[in-house]
C-alpha cells in the first residue's frame, strides 16, 4: 500500500512539473514583486507596513498564491500572488494587501509574457506572526518563488502595533520615607497601582500591558508631606501614545526610628551637698531623626540619692519622634559622693551624773554631710577637771570621704548638787545651846 502510494505522489509530481514546463516552457525568469514601497529601509514607522495586534497579543500576515486575481496587482491589474493583511490585524479593518508578484518567461517569439501556471508563483515570509514582544519595527525577509523554482528575495519592514488603550484602575497604597526623610515612588510602583493591566484577556485594560509607561505625579515627597496625598497615576501606550489617568490618595509614613549615639561610654553622677543627683540626656549621648529635628529625649532613672553613692546604675536612653518611633539603648552610670564632711561645735559637752563626758553624745555639735556618717573622738571622755581640752575628731561618710580636725573643749557641769539630810539628837551645853555645823 505504501509503495503505491509514493508512486501515486510521484505521478502526480512528474505530471504537475511537466504541466508547468508545458505552459511556461523555458522559464528561467525570477518572479517580479509588486510595489517597491516596502522594500526601503525606513527611517519611521512612516515607511513600515502597519500591523495591529488583537485583544490576545497576536498579529500575523498571510499570503495566496495562483488565483490571479484580476484585480489584485498594480493600478488594478493582475497578480498570481499576493502578501496580506487579514481584516483582523488590519489598521483599517478591511484586508490590506502589502505586496503582491507576477511570474513572466519568454515564448517562442521571444516575447516576454505572464505565466499562468497553477500556484504560482508563491511568496514565502521568513516571520508571519507578531506577538507583544515585536512592538515597532521588524525587518523580514519575503521570498518569490515560481514554478520553476527561480527565486527572488526582498526584505521589508513590519511595524507592529499595540492598537489598545489603557485603563488605570488605582487603589490607595502606603509608603515610607527613607533614612533622609525623603522618597521617590518609582515606575515600579506605578505599575502596582494599576492592577487591571495584569489581563491581557481584557481589552479595556489594553493587550499589552507589560510595554506600557507608568508614572505617578508628583512622585517626590519629604516630611512635611507625611498623611494623606493625592496624587495622579498616568498610563501610557508607547505604541499609539493613547494613554488614560486616574487619581489617588497615598500615605506617605515615617517608620524609622530616631538614632542614638552614645558619647560617654563611662558616665558619672556626683551628689550635690544635698545629696542628690540627676543625669541629663545630653550628658551621655545624641538622637537624631530623618524627620523629627528634636525628638523628645528621656533618661530613666535620671535621679540619683545616698543610697546609690558608690554603685553603678543602668540607666535606659529613650528617643521617640514626633511619628512615635521609638529608640532606646542602655547605659551604666556610676554613682559617687566627693563632698567630705564638715563638722561644727554649737555647744560644750556636758558632764553627767558621773562626773564624766561622753564626747559622742551629738547634743554638743553637728555634722554636716548628706550622706551617713560615723564619728570618731580621741580622746573619748573627760571628766569633771577637764578644762580647755584638745579633743581631735575624724569623721567618715559612706562613701570613705573624711574630715579631721582638732577643738578645745570644757565640759560644763548642768547638774545641780543633791543635799541628803537626817535626823540627829543634840546636847545642850551649860549655857543651854548648842551650835549645828553641816557636818551634823
Amino acid at each position: 500500500m505504501r509503495k503505491r502510494l509514493l508512486g501515486l505522489l510521484s505521478m502526480v509530481f512528474i505530471l504537475t512539473m511537466s504541466l508547468n514546463a508545458q505552459t511556461c516552457p523555458n522559464d528561467a525568469l525570477a518572479p517580479v514583486p509588486g510595489w517597491p514601497t516596502p522594500l526601503s529601509t525606513p527611517t519611521t514607522s512612516a515607511n513600515a507596513v502597519d500591523i495591529y495586534l488583537n485583544q490576545f497579543g497576536i498579529a500575523a500576515i498571510a499570503a495566496d498564491s495562483g488565483q490571479y486575481s484580476p484585480t489584485g496587482g498594480l493600478n488594478g491589474g493582475p497578480s498570481g500572488a499576493r502578501l496580506f493583511i487579514e481584516s483582523d490585524f488590519s489598521p483599517s479593518g478591511n484586508e490590506e494587501i502589502i505586496t503582491f508578484a507576477n511570474d513572466y518567461y519568454v515564448d517562442a517569439s521571444g516575447a516576454t509574457v505572464l505565466c499562468l501556471a497553477p500556484n504560482s508563483p508563491k511568496i514565502t515570509a521568513s516571520v508571519t506572526t507578531f506577538f507583544c514582544s515585536d512592538l515597532g519595527l521588524n525587518q523580514i525577509t519575503l521570498t518569490y518563488t515560481d514554478a520553476s523554482n527561480n527565486t527572488t528575495n526582498e526584505n521589508i519592514w513590519i511595524n507592529v502595533i499595540d492598537p489598545s488603550s489603557p485603563t488605570v484602575v488605582a487603589q490607595n497604597a502606603t509608603f515610607a520615607l527613607d533614612q533622609s526623610g525623603s522618597l521617590v515612588v518609582s515606575d515600579a510602583d506605578a505599575i502596582a497601582f494599576n492592577l487591571a493591566t495584569t489581563s491581557s484577556f481584557n481589552n479595556l485594560t489594553g493587550y499589552c500591558p507589560t510595554s506600557y509607561v507608568y508614572s505617578i505625579s508628583p512622585n517626590t515627597f519629604d516630611c512635611d508631606d507625611l498623611g494623606s496625598n493625592t496624587v495622579t497615576l498616568t498610563v501610557t501606550n508607547p505604541s499609539n501614545n493613547a494613554s488614560s489617568t486616574t487619581t489617588t490618595d497615598i500615605i506617605i509614613v515615617d517608620t524609622l526610628d530616631p538614632v542614638i549615639t552614645v558619647t560617654s561610654l563611662n558616665p558619672t553622677v556626683t551628689l550635690n551637698a544635698a545629696g542628690n543627683g540627676i543625669l541629663f540626656f545630653s550628658e551621655v549621648a545624641t538622637s537624631s531623626d530623618n524627620c523629627d529635628g528634636t525628638p523628645t529625649e528621656t533618661v530613666t532613672p535620671n535621679t540619683f540619692d545616698c543610697s546609690d553613692a558608690g554603685t553603678t546604675v543602668l540607666v535606659t536612653l529613650t528617643s521617640e519622634d514626633a511619628s512615635g518611633n521609638i529608640a532606646t539603648t542602655t547605659v551604666s552610670v556610676a554613682v559617687e559622693d566627693v563632698i567630705d564632711p564638715d563638722f561644727l561645735a554649737t555647744g560644750s559637752p556636758e558632764i553627767g551624773s558621773n562626773g564624766e563626758v561622753l564626747l559622742t553624745d551629738p547634743t554638743w555639735y553637728t555634722v554636716f554631710d548628706a550622706c551617713n556618717t560615723t564619728i570618731v573622738f580621741s580622746p573619748t571622755t573627760l571628766d569633771c577637771s577637764a578644762s580647755n581640752a584638745l579633743v581631735s575628731y575624724v569623721i567618715t561618710d559612706d562613701s570613705g570621704n573624711q574630715t579631721t580636725g582638732t577643738i578645745s573643749v570644757t565640759p560644763v557641769d548642768l547638774i545641780d548638787p543633791v543635799i541628803i539630810t537626817q535626823d540627829i539628837t543634840v546636847s545642850l551645853d551649860a549655857n543651854g545651846s548648842y551650835t549645828l555645823t553641816a557636818a551634823d
